[in-house]
């Protein structure tokens, strides 16, 4: 089956499928432009993008564009694909839903302007002006709008998709607070009180993505902190302080994949945060050890490999296993990766977006 890897808001979780078959090598295919501070969305089929005020939609397998929207000289934001539609908001506090198909309009409604939203279900969760809230997005109801106590000083760093039942809010003081999906109440509220690094450094806001395994949700602090709490109470089950600074992470099946500096590669227990295996990257060839190679962003894992970004523009893939080298390449006029970047993979293919304002797709030569 495919993994299909899409963004739900800036700071969303990462949604995805069952199992993701990608093997090195992959060839260069082709690229678009694009409004690199809009990120894009992908389906089976389609890939989703917004340029020059315009929406558009893209054959995933060549590129070719299959339809477009005129934004009316607004930015949009792209939030979500959602019951084969395509949500998004516009700079005018207007949430639009639009047939992933033809792009023909199906809804707009009128809420306050969405800060880093995401959907569960038919419901569309969003923080605005230090509330968080809840709408239909069958009908725009705004179903709850709790306020946010947040101390001066003290800012939303991230809106993470939970679960079915919860929403958790992370602020930059570490606080994390847990909000019932279906009233918007707060159910749970947890300080991360957590040692000092080995540089002597406190552990800083939660950052990246979060991911769901079973009862937990697993989070990252800046810089070197992972953990896992129960989605029902807030606990912590389990913290993990990795030597150097996380680059990225991701869930996959059972298991935690940590890239940190170095750069090294770590396997955790989903459960419990047991090290699976701690190795730096193997066999890496001569000519990517002259290039200033610390840092792995952004990462996917399939079943067999994990590929990772290195500037200037260069997908690496080493084995999911050993650790060990396996492959790299360069796409023509690929430019450095940025912070938003996040890799996409679909039936055999994998995307991500660049600083140019590039969106490059790479395919799969090796045998099926």
């Amino acid at each position: 089956m495919i993994r299909s890897y899409k963004i739900i808001g800036s700071h969303a979780s990462r949604a995805v499928g069952s199992s993701l078959d990608l093997r090195p090598p992959l060839t260069a295919g082709w690229s678009i432009e694009y409004l690199r501070s809009r990120l894009p969305l992908a389906d089976e089929t389609r890939l989703f993008a917004v340029r020059k005020r315009q929406l558009l939609c893209y054959d995933a397998a060549t590129g070719a564009e299959l339809w477009s929207v005129d934004l009316r000289r607004q930015g949009a934001e792209l939030h979500a694909l959602w019951r084969d539609q395509l949500v998004f908001s516009t700079e005018a506090r207007r949430v639009r839903v639009v047939a992933a198909e033809s792009g023909e309009q199906t809804a707009e409604y009128r809420l306050p302007r969405p800060e880093t939203p995401i959907v569960i279900d038919d419901r569309l969760i969003a923080l605005a002006s230090n509330s968080l809230y809840a709408a239909d997005l069958r009908d725009g109801r705004l179903v709850w709008q709790t306020p946010l106590s947040i101390e001066s000083g003290v800012t939303v760093a991230c809106l993470y998709s939970a679960s079915p039942t919860h929403v958790i809010v992370a602020l930059s003081n570490g606080t994390v607070e847990g909000y019932s999906l279906e009233s918007g109440k707060r159910v749970w509220r947890t300080r991360l009180s957590l040692p000092t690094s080995p540089n002597g450094e406190a552990p800083g806001e939660p950052t990246g993505w979060s991911f769901v395994f079973e009862d937990v949700v697993l989070l990252r602090l800046w810089s070197a902190w992972a953990l896992a709490l129960s989605i029902e109470t807030g606990e912590i089950v389990w913290r993990h302080q990795f030597p150097r600074s996380i680059s990225d992470a991701q869930l996959y099946g059972d298991r935690y994949y940590v890239c940190t500096t170095g750069p090294t590669y770590h396997v955790l227990e989903a459960s419990t945060g047991r090290t699976v295996l701690e190795t730096p990257l193997l066999d890496v060839p001569a000519k990517l050890q002259k290039l200033p190679v610390d840092a792995l962003f952004p990462i996917l894992v399939s079943e067999t490999h994990v590929f990772g970004g290195v500037d200037p523009g260069i997908v690496v893939a080493f084995g999911r296993e050993t650790g060990r080298y396996v492959w790299h390449c360069q796409p023509k006029s690929a430019g450095p990766f940025q912070r938003q970047t996040y890799f996409m993979s679909v039936d055999r293919r994998l995307y991500y977006a660049e600083m140019s304002g590039k969106l490059h797709c790479m395919e799969e030569t090796g045998p099926a």
